[in-house]
């Protein structure tokens, strides 16, 4: 066999015309390895031959995870081809072909290895940076305040631009070599991952916008990231890049703005309901005003005409007439009064303990010729015969006459009204039932809210301040209770409070008597005074 000398073989020196291809020897006996001048070009080292131990070589020059390729190069008894990834002495990172044949001696035992390379890589793509690209790249994004940064397919950081010290408090070193999970929570690491994954399979940049990023010092901040991918042709690896830009000072803008659009509506609405409520109202002081000062008027006739035998009938009737609509005034400016105290926080409850059972049965009791003189049937079906609760008594009797009063109203002729009582747990329930006109679903949100009507001022069937249910459902809930409302249109509204009972001792029981025998004629006056008898 010959023995090549290196330096002398001009075949090695006519190929070293060539920057993409060079030779070397590996000497077995000395472990070391003699590189032509193109295999030096490759490499970036400004010499025409160069020798260097194995293990120096590989230390210096083969990426990391291809350095096994060379440690078994004194195994090799055939020739070999393969592909392996070198760093030259600027740090750039190439992909070499190899070539390699053993050489005997003339007892057929191995001394050298001759090797062929191949530069590979496109070296101006696969820099890691250029000095002039890194220098312009460095300053936009150092004065950019979007963050710029790259990870491999695992999640892992492989590069992020300087100016995330500026904006997230981390250092380069906290940052590099770490996964994208200490930064975000588990459902943002998640979604991150699916952004990356599509924008692999589609080769379409993909955002992930809104999402919360944590900076160093623990505070929060609104990010959106654009996703871009791009696979090695060569080392079969792909890099994700990515521009993430801080929106927190744009979110806090948008959500500001929706606030205050939020508030105009309110504001809006309210003085849509304060108008309708002036309406509202003017027209129910001014309707038993002109009744009352009608009849007056009528009685002036009367008087005039001094003929009070064949008017006496009339003057009974006219009496009641306007009493009733005294009475319309009185309860109005009753719920005015009682609204004003429930919005100023001035209204209180002196409580006492009685049996709101027997308080429900006699109030319906008073209230049944009214419901007789609309043809309306009226059934009482109590499944407890006591609960005690504290309360006031003045207060339920209203919130029972309020109910009632609203059921005669929305009826329909001859309809059925079924008020029941019963327990449930702790508490006491009682629900007033009608088959009457309903509540049409839009309306049920807000048929509690003040001022409001199930039906609007114009076309109302019925008369009201529109303030009689809001003030229920505050005095329900100062009795530390709930009121709650089903209904379906045209076929039934069913109301039902709910209200707690509480221990009471039977000895007591004598103090609760007085509860039953009250009088409620002049309060049911007062309730149903804008219900007139059909």
């Amino acid at each position: 066999m010959v023995d090549m000398d290196f330096n002398k073989n001009y075949l090695l020196d006519d190929m070293d015309i060539f920057n993409d291809i060079g030779f070397f020897v590996y000497d077995i006996a000395t472990k070391k390895l003699t590189f032509s001048k193109g295999f030096c070009n490759i490499l970036s080292i400004e010499c025409s031959e160069f020798t260097i131990s194995l293990n120096e070589y590989i230390d210096k020059f083969v990426y990391y995870a291809d350095t096994n390729l060379f440690y078994k190069i004194d195994k090799i008894e055939s020739p070999i081809k393969f592909r392996c990834r070198l760093i030259d002495s600027l740090g750039y990172l190439k992909l070499l072909y190899f070539s390699i044949s053993p050489q005997y001696d003339d007892k057929n035992k191995i001394i050298k290895m001759d090797g062929c390379i191949r530069d590979l890589s496109e070296k101006m793509h696969l820099k890691i940076e250029s000095s002039f690209t890194e220098k312009i790249f460095t300053e936009i994004l150092d004065k950019s305040y979007q963050i710029v940064y790259s990870m491999n397919e695992d999640g892992y950081f492989t590069y992020c631009s300087s100016n995330v010290t500026k904006y997230l408090g981390y250092e380069l070193s906290d940052v590099i070599g770490k996964h994208q999970k200490i930064f975000t929570d588990e459902l943002t690491n998640d979604n991150l991952y699916k952004v990356r994954e599509k924008v692999k399979n589609t080769g379409i940049p993909q955002e992930l916008v809104n999402y919360k990023l944590k900076h160093k010092d623990g505070s929060l901040s609104w990010n959106t990231t654009t996703f871009f991918y791009y696979k090695d042709p060569y080392l079969d690896e792909g890099t994700f890049w990515a521009v993430m830009k801080d929106i927190t000072t744009t979110k806090m803008i948008e959500e500001k703005l929706d606030e205050n659009d939020k508030k105009l509506k309110e504001s809006r609405e309210y003085e849509r309901i304060k108008n309708e409520f002036i309406a509202n109202i003017s027209h129910e002081l001014r309707t038993p005003v002109n009744i009352i000062y009608s009849s007056l008027q009528l009685f002036d006739l009367y008087i005039d005409k001094n003929d009070f035998y064949n008017t006496k009938d009339k003057f009974i009737y006219y009496s009641k007439v306007m009493k009733q609509n005294c009475y319309r005034l009185l309860r109005l400016i009753n719920n005015l009064i009682e609204c004003s105290s429930l919005n100023a926080g001035i209204s209180t409850l002196e409580t006492t303990n009685f049996d709101i059972v027997s308080l429900t049965l006699s109030i319906c009791n008073s209230v049944k010729p009214h419901f007789k003189n609309h043809n309306l049937n009226f059934s009482i079906m109590p499944f407890v015969s006591s609960a005690i609760i504290n309360g006031n008594v003045d207060k339920i009797e209203l919130i029972l006459l309020n109910l009632l009063s609203n059921s005669i109203k929305f009826s329909k002729p001859n309809g059925h009204i079924i008020v029941s009582i019963y327990e449930e747990d702790t508490y006491i329930l009682i629900s007033v039932k009608d088959d009457g006109i309903g509540i049409s679903e839009d309306k049920l949100p807000i048929i509690f809210d003040r001022f409001t009507q199930g039906q609007a001022l114009l076309t109302r069937s019925n008369e009201g301040s529109g303030v009689g249910l809001s003030i229920v459902k505050s005095l329900v809930e100062m009795h530390n209770g709930s009121i709650s409302v089903t209904s379906k249109k045209d076929i039934g509204t069913e109301f039902t409070i709910k209200l707690p009972i509480i221990a009471f001792n039977s000895h007591n029981l004598s103090k609760l008597d007085n509860v039953i025998h009250l009088n409620h004629e002049k309060k049911v006056n007062i309730e149903f005074s804008d219900i007139y008898d059909g």
